[in-house]
């Protein structure tokens, strides 16, 4: 599935997946659902600086995203790790997030922490709650994007 851009995930986002399958493991879910990618991408890595960037007020977004989690989370349920699996939903961000990837074309063929923000921005289908409480906090696409393309512009100037 994702061979055909060519891409491939930072070590950023590799790690944000595991901590966002972690924490669902942790709150009882058997699958990591778009909400769990937010989780993850608010607590750690270059995102929460881009959201601050964004005018998002960040501790206020991370209350809401640990809400929104303990919300759903079922002590009860005891899921083995190896179980745990993405969303339909999850699935479709990634995708995107590799079609944001190549949208910008950085430097590096690389789906950064970035692009999976975007792709939260960009899936709207059956409204995700990640969309919906990044959307209350006025965070558009086409807004956040720019800032990504600078981000991503000044980060690969550093490296060359």
């Amino acid at each position: 599935m994702w061979g055909r851009w060519k891409f491939v995930f930072s070590k950023n986002v590799r790690r944000s997946i595991l901590v966002a399958q972690n924490q669902a493991i942790a709150d009882g879910h058997l699958f990591v659902g778009t909400q769990y990618l937010l989780f993850s991408l608010v607590h750690e890595g270059s995102v929460p600086e881009l959201l601050q960037q964004l005018n998002v007020p960040l501790n206020q977004l991370k209350e809401e995203v640990i809400k929104l989690i303990q919300s759903n989370a079922d002590a009860n349920v005891k899921p083995d790790w190896k179980k745990a699996t993405l969303t339909a939903g999850s699935k479709k961000v990634l995708e995107l997030a590799a079609k944001e990837a190549q949208t910008l074309r950085t430097s590096r063929n690389t789906v950064e922490p970035e692009h999976v923000l975007l792709a939260l921005l960009h899936f709207k289908k059956d409204l995700p709650a990640s969309y919906t409480l990044l959307n209350n906090h006025g965070v558009k696409l086409m807004e956040a994007r720019l800032q990504v393309k600078t981000i991503l512009q000044n980060r690969d100037r550093k490296v060359a």
